[in-house]
């Protein structure tokens, strides 16, 4: 950070970051969202230079973990759009076997994330996939998955019609309320699929550590 920011700026950042530090972990992301549309005050030089940084950090241990993620996927869509490069998805998909595999890679990730014990993850995934599919719950292990699919499988349900985008935000909370509660981990995700599919954010528990 020395060599992006100027002395002021990194005192005020190692500043807050220690506040950060202390702070409950399931209000980081709800605390982004309230200070990412700050961004429309910042001139396009300011914007690209917090890019530049945001994707530093990310990578600053050389992996990006759910979390990094979702917040810089998050960061972005703001930036697009004040920047003006945002692109509303065209609608392409009106059959929901058409994304399909994207919804079930999306709800694995979800599965996985909020779920210590692969059984009750891949439980979850099944009944989450059953609710989708009018079906009884199978018993089929997680499939394996990287970030790059997630981002591929997120893209293409963008362009899904809005039915389908509610079946799969619908089948994601049965996935994350399967155990009874809510993971910090699963909140975080469903953020960004609300934000990424643009529909609400569906009401929740509070979430809590998995």
């Amino acid at each position: 950070l020395k060599d992006r920011l100027a002395a002021s700026e990194l005192s005020e950042v190692l500043r807050l970051t220690s506040s950060l530090d202390a702070m409950d972990r399931s209000l980081r992301l709800p605390l982004a969202d309230l200070v990412l549309p700050g961004l429309r005050s910042l001139s396009d030089a300011q914007l690209r230079k917090a890019e530049g940084i945001m994707s530093v950090l990310a990578a600053a241990d050389g992996k990006i973990d759910v979390f990094e993620f979702t917040l810089e996927r998050l960061f972005r869509r703001r930036l697009d759009a004040r920047l003006g490069r945002a692109v509303r998805p065209l609608q392409q998909f009106r059959n929901l076997r058409e994304v399909l595999p994207d919804i079930e890679l999306c709800l694995s990730v979800l599965a996985a994330e909020g779920h210590s014990e692969p059984a009750a993850a891949a439980a979850g995934w099944n009944r989450a996939l059953a609710e989708l599919r009018g079906a009884l719950p199978a018993a089929g292990p997680l499939p394996t998955w990287k970030l790059a699919d997630l981002e591929h499988s997120i893209s293409r349900l963008a362009g899904a019609s809005p039915a389908i985008k509610s079946q799969f935000l619908s089948a994601a909370v049965v996935c994350v309320l399967d155990d009874g509660h809510l993971a910090i981990e699963e909140a975080e995700l469903l953020r960004l699929f609300a934000h990424s599919l643009e529909l609400p954010l569906p009401p929740l528990i509070e979430p809590r550590a998995a």
